[in-house]
């Protein structure tokens, strides 16, 4: 699915105005022409693509209400409506607003050219997606922040983790210099150096 972001609209549109809006034509044409052969053929893709229904409707709808009614006797109103459609509902919008809060409210410590943002709030509740402005001036970096790896962004913790047993390979990171450089040129001034070893 091709997910037409506009940037220039309001917030409302981003989180959800998208959805209700046909993509540009242009962006479907060129769609089509991206080689995605290699990814269509992994076998992986093609077990997920055949039973993505299944573990769709098992892991966010079965398993969230039927755990409250076996593990702690929760009444099935309750155990659909909370853990099931509330959560839905929060989670769905929370994925949501990334595209809306993190190029709209934070600092630019790294590139003012640039909309996205840093936003720490954002970070922690999607699990690290929260650091904008960093991901757009470093596009390659695998973590998508700059220190990687601590409680805003496990899905670098992750990463790291399958890099160590040999489902990821080749993580991409700029240099400490290149860091410093594009912050001290493009940046809003609200970026410090934190030495490596206070990261960890």
């Amino acid at each position: 699915m091709v997910i037409p972001i506009m940037l220039n609209g309001d917030c409302s549109s981003l989180i959800l105005g998208w959805l209700m809006q046909r993509g540009h034509p242009e962006v479907f044409r060129r769609s089509k022409t991206i080689d995605m052969s290699d990814i269509d053929n992994n076998p992986l893709v093609q077990f997920h693509t055949k039973y993505y229904w299944f573990f769709k409707i098992t892991f966010c709808f079965v398993l969230p209400v039927l755990v409250p009614i076996f593990c702690w006797n929760e009444s099935w109103m309750e155990a659909i409506g909370i853990s099931g459609v509330l959560r839905f509902v929060i989670f769905t919008n929370m994925t949501f607003s990334i595209n809306s809060l993190a190029h709209f409210w934070g600092t630019k410590p790294y590139d003012t050219r640039i909309k996205p943002v840093q936003n720490m709030a954002l970070a922690i509740l999607t699990t690290g997606e929260g650091w904008h402005n960093y991901h757009h001036a470093f596009p390659w970096d695998y973590r998508a922040e700059e220190y990687g790896g601590n409680f805003t962004n496990p899905t670098t913790i992750v990463l790291d983790l399958f890099a160590k047993i040999g489902w990821a390979y080749d993580c991409k990171t700029p240099s400490a210099d290149l860091v410093r450089q594009v912050a001290t040129k493009h940046g809003d001034g609200s970026w410090s150096e934190v030495p490596v070893e206070e990261c960890k």
